[in-house]
């Protein structure tokens, strides 16, 4: 039976265990950051005080605060970079290019808008022309439901409007983490995300 070995974290850094000849192995986790570049379609996320023309996060002028969010979070070891408030920082309904490489997972920090979005389909294509996919259920921004696989990786207590107004309109405001197993053994190309403009990526 192959034994559990739990991961180190130091220094911010993860490392993680294989088992050989009754020993643990640690090595090293290697991230590689995702660029949303030209896939990035909404702006999730507001300059506190400013008044914007952009629809926001839901399609409704609400956005997350870019002070309360700040520009970069950790989860898992993994520090993901957040792009600028007040331009398109996020990804819904979209294609997004991976970088070429052999990875044992994808992570990514999204959140599901007007209310919670179950078995969305999450699809990865690989160099091959090879496809699989993972189906994902994911919490409103405003309503934790704890879904199987989510972890709340940032927790607040006020959002942003479009005309500038910093609100107390949720019991808490919440982007989530999630992770997607790969085929080590294949070349990733690609990660589709669900057909539904309500399931929003900041970060991967």
């Amino acid at each position: 039976f192959a034994k559990f070995v739990p991961p180190l974290i130091v220094n911010g850094k993860v490392y993680v265990a294989t088992w050989s000849n009754q020993l643990a192995v640690y090595g090293l986790l290697n991230s590689t950051p995702v660029s949303l570049g030209a896939s990035a379609n909404i702006d999730g996320i507001f300059k506190d005080g400013t008044t914007v023309s952009s629809t926001g996060l839901d399609g409704y002028g609400n956005a997350y605060s870019g002070n309360a969010l700040g520009t970069a979070l950790t989860w898992s070891g993994i520090s993901f970079e957040l792009g600028a408030p007040d331009t398109l920082n996020a990804v819904a309904n979209r294609t997004i290019a991976l970088p070429a490489g052999s990875y044992s997972s994808l992570r990514l920090l999204a959140t599901a808008v007007n209310g919670p979005k179950t078995s969305m389909s999450f699809r990865l294509t690989y160099t091959d022309g090879s496809n699989a996919t993972t189906s994902l259920s994911l919490s409103d921004w405003c309503f934790p439901q704890n879904h199987s696989g989510e972890t709340q990786v940032k927790t607040m207590t006020v959002r942003d409007t479009r005309y500038g107004a910093t609100v107390h309109d949720c019991s808490s405001v919440n982007l989530y983490g999630y992770s997607i197993a790969l085929n080590a053994a294949k070349t990733v190309e690609s990660l589709t995300l669900p057909a539904n403009n309500d399931v929003v990526a900041l970060a991967v």
